[in-house]
């Protein structure tokens, strides 16, 4: 190689198309490679697209997973949202977006029913006398517009519970739940917790 030869520039690359005439077209010209289609954004879901603060945290999970799971999602946040939360402070909204207007929960026994201001103010109690309650769902099953919910409550009372004193011993029982839902809102229970074995426990027997 001469001195003349290397100080020629080099030529620019040149597009390579993946037909059979070779690195230039047919009449000798550069193939043209045109750019890739840009692809199309997603959907967004309505109940995904707020801004997420502290204060509406609950409630944009209430609306996206009722969006994405239906009834079985409104079961699901009822046990984990409400059920499982009973000293929160937003118990009231919980229970205004998943409580149909005639909300009936029936108890054990055979005269016990509350409205969703009787079960509001029942469940505070609750949270009052066990800070710590918690509800771990097991098993959710479906037979027509009624959910069944098979679950384990667990909590260390603070405060006088079940006609006994606190003593640091804790309880975990069995519960099961039956949920009517209608216009994709709960709007009957019926509810069994073994909470006689609760009262054995903290007594220790």
């Amino acid at each position: 190689m001469t001195a003349r030869d290397a100080a020629r520039p080099n030529p620019a690359p040149r597009a390579v198309p993946d037909g059979p005439d070779g690195p230039d077209g047919p009449d000798g010209a550069p193939t043209r490679v045109d750019p890739l289609p840009a692809a199309p954004l997603p959907s967004r879901d309505p109940a995904l697209s707020q801004v997420v603060t502290p204060a509406n945290l609950i409630s944009v999970l209430l609306d996206a997973t009722a969006a994405r799971a239906g009834d079985r999602g409104v079961v699901a946040m009822f046990h984990a949202a409400f059920l499982g939360r009973p000293t929160s402070g937003d118990l009231s909204d919980v229970a205004d977006r998943l409580l149909a207007p005639g909300y009936v929960a029936h108890g054990s026994a055979p005269m016990e029913r509350m409205d969703r201001s009787g079960l509001l103010a029942s469940w505070r109690r609750l949270g009052a006398a066990v800070p710590d309650f918690a509800v771990e769902v097991a098993e959710i099953l479906r037979d027509g517009d009624r959910w069944v919910v098979r679950s384990t409550l667990s909590g260390t009372p603070a405060a006088r519970f079940l006609g006994r004193p606190p003593s640091g011993r804790g309880f975990r029982v069995q519960a099961i739940h039956i949920h009517r839902l209608s216009q994709g809102r709960i709007a009957e229970s019926w509810h069994v917790e073994d909470w006689s074995a609760a009262a054995r426990q903290l007594a220790h027997e």
